[in-house]
């Protein structure tokens, strides 16, 4: 998911907001990950999937919620455990 908002320029716009240097850091980019992945689990939980099948729509979800957050000028995510 980071990966192709990387790619695909989304993630940016935020980047350059809350990082100090260019190109980020791979620390940065660690805290991003440990902070979706903190999130996605909680969304997880959140939904009670009855089974693993449930994976790819509730992942599908999650990435559209952080998806329009980016698209916001400014970005609207806040890393906060």
């Amino acid at each position: 998911m980071i990966h192709g908002w990387l790619r695909d320029s989304r993630l940016h716009s935020y980047l350059y907001t809350t990082c100090t240097d260019w190109p980020p850091a791979t620390e940065e980019l660690m805290e991003m990950y440990c902070y979706l992945f903190y999130q996605f689990d909680q969304f997880w939980e959140q939904k009670k999937p009855e089974n693993v099948m449930a994976f790819v729509p509730i992942k599908e979800e999650f990435k559209k919620l952080y998806e329009e957050q980016l698209a916001q000028t400014p970005p609207t995510i806040i890393m906060r455990l």
